[in-house]
């Protein structure tokens, strides 16, 4: 593991031939690299081009790579924790057309908690995932935190309501009205199948 000292002078040697900041003596030399990784018995690979030693042998990752790999190998424990990843975790907040700020609150986690489970720079805990895999299936459970009692489930594409559908306005946008709609669409697809009988 480098010291803080190592890391500061390796983001500044950042180019081939440049002194190893571990050896000190070796040369960097880009070279295309397979990163093998272990987690619990589980293995994993990542090909990555870095800075190689051939003094000391050690590794020194591109700055723009260390994110990549840093989430890659966040996944890579995800899936063996059985865990949603990253992508999977974006994927329902926008189904839920929400920026990261606003789904947080929905949740009740902390904005930046939330920006690091997508980022893959942290692993959200068991209760969070499966609030996230529900909301995903049955994504008008967010009703069922409080303070999103009426929330109008953007996720749902729904169609614009119909000039002939009634809705009082002290319900339009809330779970009362979805139910409503839901109930007009199966009466018109009933009347659509009379006619065509």
């Amino acid at each position: 593991m480098m010291t803080n000292k190592q890391k500061e002078k390796s983001e500044e040697l950042f180019n081939e031939g440049a002194i190893c900041p571990f050896c000190e003596s070796g040369k960097l030399r880009l070279k295309k690299k397979r990163l093998e990784f272990e987690y619990k018995g589980n293995n994993s690979e990542i090909t990555k081009e870095v800075f190689f030693c051939e003094e000391c042998e050690e590794i020194v990752f591109k700055k723009k790579d260390e994110k990549a790999i840093e989430r890659f190998l966040t996944d890579e424990r995800r899936k063996v924790e059985h865990l949603l990843t990253s992508n999977e975790i974006k994927t329902i907040r926008n189904s839920f057309d929400a920026t990261q700020e606003q789904f947080s609150k929905m949740l009740r986690v902390s904005k930046k908690n939330f920006a690091r489970y997508e980022s893959g720079t942290a692993m959200q805990g068991v209760a969070m995932d499966n609030q996230l895999r529900i909301l995903r299936d049955y994504p008008e459970a967010i009703r069922s935190i409080p303070g999103q009692e009426d929330r109008f489930i953007l996720g749902k594409k729904r169609e614009t309501f119909p000039e002939d559908f009634k809705c009082p306005s002290s319900i339009v946008n809330s779970a009362s009205s979805d139910f409503l709609f839901e109930d007009y669409k199966r009466k018109k697809e009933t009347e659509k199948m009379l006619i065509q009988a």
